[in-house]
């Protein structure tokens, strides 16, 4: 269901942004999938992943969130939760601070995101990443992909 939020702000993010739309129907054109395409030959889409990840940093599907401990653990950057602590943290908030993403934090940089897709932790926040992976991330995010597309009505996407 967080999913279809995702898709819907992918929209949104495509009308709002024509070049954006238009490079990623581009990227699509190049790729020639195949009428049925499998699961890694969406995922080579970049741009298509790349703007997936964009839409949850800006619109994440579950802006705010709070986790127990259920045992001592210490966050990457040293601090100490003893088990039983709560912890909330924003996305919506995060994905817009411009400490940690500059003074264009508010802008949807679908093309920074595809550089940084490769491997920056930055990107993730609307996913829930870190030491532990939302196990869907990576099946949901190409459900995403694949529905963006079919819905868009790319040729070679859902074709029979």
């Amino acid at each position: 269901m967080h999913y279809m939020q995702a898709l819907t702000w992918a929209f949104n993010a495509m009308i709002e942004h024509p070049e954006a739309e238009a490079q990623l129907l581009q990227e699509l054109q190049q790729q020639q999938l195949p009428p049925q395409p499998s699961y890694s030959e969406v995922k080579a889409l970049r741009l298509a992943h790349a703007t997936f990840l964009e839409v949850l940093r800006l619109w994440p599907s579950v802006p705010a969130d709070m986790k127990f401990c259920v045992r001592d653990d210490v966050l990457p950057d040293g601090t100490q939760i003893p088990a039983g602590a709560g912890v909330v943290w924003a996305p919506y908030v995060m994905g817009r601070l411009e400490s940690i993403w500059g003074p264009d934090a508010l802008d949807f940089r679908w093309v920074v995101a595809c550089v940084e897709a490769a491997g920056c932790d930055k990107t993730a926040g609307g996913l829930q990443l870190g030491g532990g992976m939302c196990g869907g991330r990576c099946e949901g995010s190409t459900d995403v992909e694949h529905s963006a597309l079919y819905l868009h009505g790319c040729e070679g996407v859902g074709a029979s």
